[in-house]
């Protein structure tokens, strides 16, 4: 081997050095911006477990909606009902009519 080699050897692996330290910094930023990326994954992922968790399920609403309906025919029968109080004027009302309708026979 002569002098001319002995320098493109080196020269040659200077260059694969050079490379491979390239290449070992392009793996590094590919791996810092995938830990970054995956870190927002996991705080999307994170904010949807977050927001699952506030969800009704479908049996809850099921039981939701019987107890709607049942308050709803409560509240109607409730309001179709007389009050004790609105019967009793009404008694009165129709005594006096019954008594007006006596006298007016006798009258």
């Amino acid at each position: 081997m002569n002098e001319h080699d002995t320098q493109m050897m080196v020269s040659l692996r200077d260059y694969l050095d050079m490379r491979l330290c390239n290449m070992q910094k392009a793996v590094d930023v590919a791996s810092k911006e995938m830990d970054r990326r995956l870190e927002g994954m996991n705080e999307f992922r994170a904010q949807l477990d977050r927001q699952t968790r506030t969800f009704v399920t479908q049996i809850e609403h099921d039981v939701l909606c019987d107890r709607i309906g049942s308050l709803e025919i409560t509240r109607a029968e409730l309001a179709g009902k007389a009050s004790q109080t609105s019967v009793i004027i009404s008694y009165v009302f129709a005594a006096i009519a019954v008594a007006v309708a006596v006298i007016a026979l006798f009258v």
